[in-house]
């Protein structure tokens, strides 16, 4: 599949943005190492709905991103590399004031941060990336972060082919860990298996 997508550099298409009304769910169904099944569901919403929840928690342009705050057990913060190199502090900002609503309930759920398209990142200003790091890390002490990009430098990469995997399993070991709660394992008491998974809805 990766070679069949030629994601070595410069030859990438990447999907048209999501659409600001449109919330996606994407179903994972997950082996573990004793042979069980582990349903996980991943929440996508635009990165517009986002931004007007930064500025407004109850804009009516962030239905989607109140409802993935107020349900997901885990998040994964994006920091757009590319975007920081265009728009500089601009850019920044915005990352600052979602990660702000991010931090005002978190309640121990677990937060990751990922530079996307970290093969750009070189170029953005060193001062914002010390101060965005630093910010970050004040708003979430020992804040786990990693770098990731769908252009492959060489092959293996590890930004493409170790670092995209690492995030989903940093979050699935902090879900499992005692701190937290265990996910659900698939052995259905109900015909539909959904019925057994909750969320956080308070």
């Amino acid at each position: 599949l990766y070679h069949h997508f030629k994601v070595h550099q410069g030859n990438i298409q990447f999907p048209d943005p999501t659409p600001t009304e449109l919330l996606r769910l994407y179903h994972l169904s997950l082996k573990d190492i004793s042979n069980h099944l582990q349903d996980l569901l991943i929440y996508e919403a635009s990165g517009e709905t986002f931004y007007h929840w930064s500025k407004n928690f109850d804009d009516e342009n962030a239905k989607n991103a109140r409802l993935i705050y107020r349900r997901a057990n885990a998040f994964a913060l994006f920091i757009d590399c590319d975007d920081l190199v265009e728009r500089k502090g601009l850019a920044k900002a915005e990352v600052i004031a979602i990660a702000e609503m991010l931090s005002h309930d978190l309640r121990n759920r677990p937060l990751i941060a990922v530079w996307s398209k970290a093969d750009r990142k070189s170029a953005i200003h060193q001062n914002i990336v010390s101060s965005l790091s630093d910010e970050m890390e004040t708003m979430f002490p020992g804040m786990k972060a990693i770098e990731i990009s769908n252009l492959s430098a060489s092959d293996p990469d590890d930004l493409v082919h170790k670092n995209n995997i690492y995030v989903s399993d940093w979050l699935l070991e902090k879900l499992n860990s005692p701190a937290q709660f265990q996910i659900q394992d698939l052995t259905p008491a109900k015909n539909d298996i959904f019925l057994n998974f909750g969320h956080h809805d308070k």
